[in-house]
Formats: structure tokens, C-alpha cells, sequence
């Protein structure tokens, strides 16, 4: 099972070695946002994963399970 996005991102960030701060700036959205997808506070806008993943040169794929 893959973690969850918010986990996804934080170690994306981590291995980039920036800061939330930093990613914030370059994906033009607040630090408590940042913080908010990281810890899963809330369900993040599409636009808002594409912005943070933009930072990292990575895109937002979706998809959908059949069950």
C-alpha cells in the first residue's frame, strides 16, 4: 500500500532538503497549507497537490479503483 499523499510529500520535501517555508513560496501557497497536507488536517484541492508537486517536478496522477 503506498502512504498517504500527505506522507508522500513530506518526504519528497525532505529528500529535497527543503524547507515547508520554501516549498510554500515556489508552490505560491501558505506555510499552514503546506503544514495542513503534510499532517492531513484536510483533503488538499487538486490545484493545491499540482503546485506542490510542480516544486518537485512531478505531476498529480489520478486514478480510480474498482471494488
Amino acid at each position: 500500500m503506498k502512504p498517504p499523499i500527505g506522507q508522500h510529500l513530506q518526504r519528497l520535501r525532505e529528500r529535497a532538503g527543503m524547507t515547508r517555508a520554501h516549498v510554500a513560496t515556489k508552490a505560491r501557497l501558505s506555510e499552514r497549507t503546506v503544514l495542513n497536507v503534510e499532517k492531513r488536517k484536510f483533503p488538499p484541492s487538486l490545484e493545491t497537490l499540482q503546485r506542490i508537486a510542480s516544486v518537485f517536478g512531478r505531476n498529480v496522477i489520478l486514478s480510480s479503483r474498482a471494488r
